[in-house]
């Protein structure tokens, strides 16, 4: 087995602004074994894993919906022995940030949370960075605001007027040549 573990359980447990979380992991599988295989290779590399037994395919969409609904920062991956590809369209479609068939390899499964691990880190920070950088341009708005009509030494009076004259809804008044 690889031995970047930790680094892929730090990818899944921090938050969009960078506290630590505890990583958690569900498992749904109605075979056995390879359910187990999975929750240890999880619990290997650092996730609290829960597990399931059943996983009919209705109620995995229901599932996928409900996580997406409820924690739209949750990273799923869809592991089917399904290897219709309308299927997998759907789950991804759904919100599954991908999907892999059975049978598969171990490392592939790694390889596969490592990528999509870093998409919605990648997701997570575009979204602070967002954020931070409406907060700024707010900020700044109403810098130029305060500059520009208290700076000037404008009355509440003359701010009204200002509107009315600038407001881009009032017709243009243009001057008509009556000559002929």
């Amino acid at each position: 087995m690889s031995g970047f573990t930790p680094a892929l359980a730090e990818m899944a447990g921090r938050d969009p602004f960078g506290t630590a979380v505890v990583p958690r992991c569900l498992v749904v599988d109605d075979e056995p074994r390879l359910r187990q295989v999975l929750v240890r290779l999880m619990r290997a590399d650092g996730f609290v894993v829960d597990e399931a037994g059943n996983g009919e395919e209705a109620l995995a969409f229901a599932l996928l919906r409900e996580v997406r609904a409820r924690w739209p920062e949750t990273a799923v991956v869809m592991v089917s022995g399904n290897g219709d590809v309308q299927v997998a369209v759907s789950c991804l479609a759904v919100g599954a940030m991908d999907y892999l068939t059975k049978p598969f390899h171990l490392e592939e499964v790694r390889a596969r949370l490592t990528q999509v691990l870093e998409r919605r880190r990648l997701v997570l920070e575009n979204r602070e960075y967002q954020f931070r950088l409406e907060q700024k341009v707010a900020a700044q708005a109403r810098r130029i605001e305060t500059q520009f009509l208290g700076g000037a030494g404008c009355t509440t009076s003359a701010r009204s007027a200002c509107a009315r004259t600038c407001s881009p809804s009032r017709p243009a008044s243009r001057a008509r040549s009556t000559s002929t």
